[in-house]
């Protein structure tokens, strides 16, 4: 193990305090502790809380998950000591964190795309070494965007997993499941009545403890999960493939667009073991690719400028944005699904 000392800061933790109202791990958490546990170096996880300045400075490199409200005295910091990474779980430049149809923004969601512009967001990714995403579909969405330079970027493929998700499923399968959620961008109605049409009643999966959750999917011939905008990677389709499960997704689902999705078990098992690794992989090659420091933040002075008006023109800008719309995929995609064999 290298003897580099590494800060890994998120909101909270696969082992955090729940509340009534976010009663189970989510899939951000699950994906951090498995990679966590595959660190090389000597490492220090703290909740977003718990971190001050000395913890920043007394790090070689700080990685960053997710943080829903960075506060400015540590973007300041972050932003003088230019040593952090981010991890990218969801969209964090979005004010909606990549959740379109939850705006009340037009753009957002008639095309799926994020215009925000938040300073201290902007801060943070224009001094950061490089960027992790899950998945390109993830990362095209920082690209479209006219505000925001993500630098240097790496995708990792997939969410990470640990060794619960390779056992084997039943030999006798039936019927389909999906997820059930209030949230409208995870497709439940869809997949319902993708379900209906072909004479299927599915199992919802909807407030379950993790293991209950693999446990059904082991016993279904079927998963249907048809988002309405950006899913960034994809954990359940994932999980129900390696159960034993057909799975039906559309365009917006981010792991089905990865090229590893379409290769055989063996092959995919062998990718998802090694993701926790090939994170670290990731980070050890974006910081060696550092680029230098007026390269690093060329772009910043500019950005900075065009949120007074004083330098990109408001006529650039819409036409920035009008050719992220041309190649947004939209809602029209929604309804177009491709199904895929169990592993």
């Amino acid at each position: 193990m290298s003897g580099r000392q590494v800060l890994f800061i998120a909101d909270q933790f696969d082992d955090s305090a729940r509340s009534d109202t976010d009663g189970y791990v989510g899939g951000a958490e699950r994906t951090d502790a498995a990679i966590l546990g595959a660190c090389p170096f000597v490492l220090t996880a703290r909740a977003a809380e718990d971190v001050d300045v000395k913890l920043l400075r007394a790090a070689d490199l700080i990685v960053i998950g997710n943080w829903t409200d960075p506060d400015p005295t540590l973007v300041d910091e972050l932003f003088r000591l230019r040593k952090h990474i981010l991890f990218e779980h969801d969209v964090r430049i979005c004010q909606w964190r990549g959740n379109f149809l939850a705006s009340k923004d037009y753009v957002h969601q008639k095309y799926q795309l994020c215009w925000c512009s938040k300073l201290q967001v902007e801060r943070l990714v224009a001094s950061a070494v490089g960027t992790v995403f899950l998945t390109d579909r993830q990362r095209a969405v920082y690209q479209k965007s006219p505000f925001f330079e993500s630098g240097q970027t790496a995708v990792l493929g997939c969410s990470v997993f640990d060794e619960s998700l390779f056992a084997q499923g039943s030999n006798t399968r039936s019927g389909a499941c999906i997820l059930g959620s209030g949230n409208t961008i995870k497709g439940t109605q869809r997949a319902l009545r993708y379900c209906r049409e072909l004479g299927m009643k599915p199992v919802v999966i909807r407030d379950m403890e993790y293991g209950e959750t693999l446990e059904v999917l082991r016993r279904s011939a079927l998963f249907v999960y048809l988002p309405e905008a950006l899913e960034p990677a994809g954990r359940m389709p994932v999980e129900a493939r390696m159960a034993g499960c057909d799975v039906v997704v559309n365009p917006h689902v981010g792991v089905a667009g990865e090229p590893w999705w379409r290769q055989d078990r063996a092959a995919a098992e062998a990718f998802l073991r090694d993701a926790p690794h090939r994170f670290w992989r990731l980070v050890s090659e974006l910081e060696s690719a550092r680029p230098p420091l007026a390269q690093q933040l060329g772009g910043y002075g500019v950005r900075r400028l065009a949120r007074a008006g004083l330098a990109v023109s408001s006529a650039v800008r819409t036409r920035r944005l009008h050719v992220a719309k041309r190649r947004s995929p939209g809602s029209r995609v929604a309804g177009r699904t491709e199904r895929f064999d169990a592993w």
